[in-house]
C-alpha cells in the first residue's frame, strides 16, 4: 500500500505540469458551462440597445425636421403679420 501511495505522488511530481494543465482544463470547461448564458444574455442586451439606439436616432431626425417646418411655418406668418400691417 505504501508502494502504490509513494507512486502516485512520484507520478504527480514527475507530470505535475500534465495534471495541473488537465485540472485547468476541467475548470474551464466548468466556468465555460456556468458563463455561457451570461454571454448569450450580454448578446441579447447588445441587440436590444442597439435597436433604441438606431430608434432614437430616427425619432432625433423626425424632431429636427419638424422643428425646422415650425420654423418655417413662424416666417410665414412673420411674413403675412407684415403684409397685413402694411395693408392698413
Amino acid at each position: 500500500m505504501k508502494d502504490e501511495t509513494q507512486t502516485a505522488k512520484a507520478f504527480l511530481f514527475k507530470n505535475f505540469v500534465w495534471v495541473a494543465g488537465l485540472g485547468m482544463a476541467v475548470v474551464n470547461l466548468y466556468l465555460v458551462t456556468k458563463l455561457a448564458p451570461l454571454s448569450q444574455a450580454i448578446s441579447n442586451l447588445e441587440l436590444r440597445v442597439s435597436a433604441n439606439e438606431d430608434r432614437f436616432t430616427s425619432l432625433e431626425r423626425t424632431l429636427i425636421a419638424i422643428d425646422t417646418k415650425i420654423e418655417l411655418i413662424i416666417g410665414d406668418v412673420g411674413e403675412i403679420k407684415g403684409i397685413l400691417r402694411n395693408r392698413e
